[in-house]
């Protein structure tokens, strides 16, 4: 099975062909199909850790104090 495509790759750098099994080649498509059905998602969380920054200077500067 012979890939095509509109692009001229050789613009990117030296091509070469290969062949690869039908094992392979069944494979790489189950791989691209399910790539695409893969839910992407991210998720961000915010904390406020003002107190708890505040807590953790105020112990350094207890530690310096008691030193």
């Amino acid at each position: 099975m012979a890939f095509s495509a509109d692009v001229d790759f050789s613009l990117f750098g030296e091509n070469r062909t290969i062949t690869i099994s039908k094992v392979a080649l069944k494979l790489t498509a189950a791989i691209a199909r399910i790539g695409q059905f893969v839910p992407h998602v991210t998720q961000f969380n915010e904390a406020d850790i003002t107190e708890l920054e505040n807590s953790a200077r105020m112990n350094q500067e207890d530690e310096k104090k008691g030193s």
